[in-house]
């Protein structure tokens, strides 16, 4: 009973993302970086400090192919200190997480929780090297790691919690979409361009899936239970036969099939959920380049999966595109 009634105000509260940023801010408005900036990040060596789930050679293969910025290193997560790089040498990308606590007049509880591979740069003043914001990829997460950050006694804005690096906590965290998610920051920084992730757009280029199959990753398929704030399993019937309302051919594929599929460079397209509860990103990128050709940015309170009017809006968006 408490988890469910837990589950009943976290539904309210958890942001947690699928997306990228390249502000100096990740909510509200955005906020440009300045060229000071990119060009100062650009004179530095990125320290990436990744999830155990793949190796070395993984994410160098990665990394080798789409992150042209700034020499790179690679370090694991139990060797890495802070203090070692707390310079103007480097950069760090790590993943991390948030969690605010909040208490209602009558001493309730309620959480507001992120997840994300933050991009950060050192600078100095008066005497102390400070942080400055330049990327967030913001993960979806699988209700594990909610579970257990929510049950975690820290009540700090800052959670140290070692699964992101060990386990398999979010539906978007895998080689393929970590490459197309690295090649458009990679690109933004390198041509000094900022961006910002809550708004809607279609380009001329998503025409092509009217003779091209959307590939459309199993994770989509799960059906979120608002009431117990648990991921369904997948396959779910409504999701699968709200997905046959897509005018065009589309398969449905393993998630690591498709990762596997964006590691090859294969020129195709899929299709990118992530939910936050009162938010939905649907995404279609092109697997090669990493160009998100369609975004839906929808919020509303209790959007807690895709919905029948997400699908008709992409086949309107399709038919736009084609004209």
């Amino acid at each position: 009973m408490k988890k469910l009634l837990l589950g009943l105000v976290l539904l309210l509260t958890i942001q947690s993302y699928g997306q990228i940023s390249v502000s100096k801010k990740h909510q509200g408005k955005l906020k440009k970086i300045d060229i000071e900036t990119f060009n100062a990040f650009k004179k530095t060596t990125t320290v990436f400090v990744l999830s155990d789930l793949y190796d070395y050679e993984a994410y160098d293969n990665v990394l080798k192919e789409v992150w042209t910025v700034t020499p790179y290193k690679i370090v694991n997560y139990k060797d890495y200190k802070e203090s070692e790089y707390k310079n103007e040498k480097y950069s760090v990308a790590i993943l991390a997480g948030l969690k605010k606590t909040f208490e209602n007049s009558k001493g309730g509880e309620w959480y507001k929780i992120r997840f994300f591979l933050k991009l950060e740069m050192f600078y100095k003043k008066k005497g102390k090297y400070k942080t400055k914001k330049i990327a967030k990829i913001f993960f979806y997460p699988k209700d594990e790691i909610v579970w257990d950050v929510i049950a975690s006694e820290t009540k700090d804005e800052k959670v140290l919690n070692t699964k992101w690096f060990t386990d398999d906590v979010y539906f978007t965290y895998n080689r393929g979409f970590l490459k197309n998610y690295l090649q458009k920051i990679n690109e933004l920084i390198t041509n000094n361009q900022s961006f910002w992730m809550y708004k809607s757009y279609s380009k001329p280029k998503l025409k092509e899936l009217t003779k091209r199959i959307l590939y459309i990753p199993m994770y989509v398929t799960s059906k979120f239970n608002a009431l117990k704030g648990e991921d369904g399993k997948v396959e779910n019937k409504e999701i699968l036969e709200l997905l046959k309302i897509y005018k065009y051919k589309y398969k449905i594929i393993d998630d690591e099939i498709l990762s596997d599929k964006i590691i090859d460079n294969e020129d195709i397209y899929y299709l990118r959920y992530s939910r936050i509860v009162t938010e939905r990103f649907i995404e279609i990128v092109n697997a090669k380049t990493g160009e998100v050709v369609y975004k839906e940015y929808k919020a509303g309170l209790l959007n807690y999966n895709i919905k029948e009017k997400n699908i008709k809006s992409l086949n309107k968006a399709i038919v736009k595109s084609s004209k």
